[in-house]
């Protein structure tokens, strides 16, 4: 994996607080910041248009509107950069979710933002870490493009929000003690999909990377009995 170095976090910084406003979804209109890393290739001033049902149970959003105590967010959202879907290019959006994870989220981190695939958003939500995450989390606040650390009432509720903060057109979540296998797995992931409502994968389990393969997926019973999460592409 391709790790960033502190001189391009500063260049990168410095980039993104020069860029100039768009007012259209042309291509001509996306910004290229930094072309190496999947998270920053194509950026825009431009917010996405987000839309709610007010009876929907998750409402969507830019920012989390929570007022817990000791609340913390940042990432390229904050810097005033933003994603869209551009011709042939889907917006992936990748979630991880995080709670005391410093010993293995930046193995997370790195192999989301060093994704071959052009146009991926990464939101990463913490649950109020008291240990190293949170410096790992600030280390690529320009990689990431929305974190928010916070307390919470467990992982669904995490992955929750998560969502209502997403604005791809495929989501998957990416948790903090799991991580993408190859540089193309997202890339080989939407070639092949067709755009299928759901795209399953195998995964690599534990230690010895045991191969795992989807069971098919019923949707009267739990994903955990037949799709892995961390290899669920969903439509969104």
């Amino acid at each position: 994996m391709v790790r960033p170095t502190h001189h391009e976090r500063l260049n990168l910084r410095l980039s993104l607080l020069k860029l100039v406003p768009t007012m259209t979804k042309s291509t001509d209109d996306i910004l290229q910041s930094n072309n190496r890393y999947a998270t920053t290739r194509y950026l825009t001033r431009q917010k996405p248009v987000v839309t709610n049902n007010q009876h929907d149970k998750i409402q969507f959003k830019l920012f989390s509107v929570s007022t817990a105590v000791g609340k913390m967010d940042g990432g390229l959202r904050r810097q005033g950069c933003f994603k869209l879907a551009i011709a042939n290019q889907s917006l992936i959006t990748v979630i991880t979710i995080v709670y005391n994870g410093d010993k293995h989220l930046e193995q997370t981190i790195q192999s989301v933002i060093n994704q071959s695939c052009v146009n991926v958003e990464y939101i990463v939500i913490d649950g109020g870490s008291t240990d190293g995450t949170l410096d790992i989390i600030r280390q690529y606040d320009a990689w990431i493009d929305y974190w928010v650390s916070e307390p919470d009432k467990g992982i669904a509720d995490a992955m929750n929000k998560g969502l209502s903060l997403a604005t791809g057109e495929y989501i998957v979540f990416i948790h903090a003690d799991d991580y993408f296998e190859s540089s193309d797995s997202i890339k080989t992931t939407i070639q092949q999909s067709h755009r299928a409502d759901i795209i399953v994968c195998d995964i690599l389990y534990g230690t010895d990377l045991k191969k795992l393969s989807p069971r098919g997926f019923n949707f009267w019973i739990n994903f955990k009995t037949g799709v892995y999460h961390q290899a669920a592409f969903c439509w969104h």
